[in-house]
């Protein structure tokens, strides 16, 4: 709901909802699944919050995300906080810290076989460059 809302442009209204969706992902219970459910939490509402213009909250739930999925070993949900850390970073103007996450997530995704993920974060590098 929360990255529907933010697509029509909603973006109060779609962070309440992936706020709403991150709490609720704490409550789930133990073990590999939550921490996955919660990461996806993060991840979208990182994405809304983007949108949003709220730049400065994103890293940090770029941090929490990435305790939640690294102990996991999936290397593409690793690179999927790592492609909106670059987005965060282009839009707070540091290109350099942005390129170096986009070429470690293009690396990574490759890494899972999920080249058309890569191929974007190499298209957003080419763009800084």
């Amino acid at each position: 709901m929360g990255l529907a809302l933010s697509r029509r442009g909603l973006h109060d209204g779609a962070v309440t909802r992936c706020r709403e969706a991150a709490g609720k992902a704490e409550a789930v219970g133990m073990g590999a699944g939550r921490r996955a459910y919660e990461a996806d939490t993060l991840l979208m509402l990182g994405q809304v919050e983007l949108a949003a213009g709220s730049y400065h909250t994103v890293p940090d739930l770029c941090g929490q995300r990435r305790e939640l999925v690294s102990p996991l070993g999936h290397e593409a949900d690793d690179a999927s906080y790592l492609e909106l850390e670059g987005d965060v970073l282009v839009e707070l103007g540091r290109r350099e810290e942005a390129a170096e996450r986009y070429a470690a997530a293009a690396a990574q995704y490759e890494g899972e076989g999920t080249g058309h993920h890569a191929d974007r974060c190499k298209s957003k590098l080419a763009k800084l460059r």
